[in-house]
């Protein structure tokens, strides 16, 4: 609440601070759970407890890897930013827009193959119709990646 909180008031430094401490505890909280979970004689309800509670980090973690990524393109920090979209689908690899959201910044850095790539994979994934503009836009994006790429021998 507090990343968001800070985004409100304009405080996109702070904002970051909060999502570094946000991801840390998390991540924490996962390495717990899941050391929790080799403890030998464990329940069948203390396993579905704890792989709840490591789903749930796991879901806190990959979101503010997200906001993360939202407060960084503000700041105009696209490379970290990638970063944080690609830690964010390390997490959750069947999260189509996320894809989506990282080919552009990779086109807006100029990694043409990398955004291809992701393109890809955001149209295998998406569940949007054809005809849905995001659905478009990727093609779009597409065809320029492929002309940017032919015209770069790659």
């Amino acid at each position: 609440g507090l990343q968001r909180v800070a985004v409100l008031e304009g405080d996109l430094e702070s904002s970051l601070s909060w999502s570094r401490k946000l991801l840390d505890v998390a991540k924490v909280e996962i390495d717990f759970w899941k050391s929790d979970l080799q403890r030998p004689n464990l329940s069948a309800l203390e396993e579905g407890e704890l792989r709840r509670r490591l789903q749930a980090s796991s879901r806190l973690l990959a979101e503010t890897h997200l906001t993360a990524a939202t407060t960084l393109l503000a700041l105009e920090r696209k490379p970290a930013a990638i970063d944080e979209l690609s830690a964010a689908l390390e997490l959750d690899p069947s999260r189509a827009e996320v894809y989506s959201r990282r080919a552009q910044l990779y086109m807006d850095v100029g990694q043409m193959r990398e955004a291809r790539e992701d393109l890809q994979q955001f149209i295998k994934l998406s569940t949007l119709g054809l005809e849905h503009p995001d659905m478009k836009r990727a093609a779009d994006m597409l065809v320029e990646c492929q002309r940017q790429l032919g015209s770069l021998g790659g």
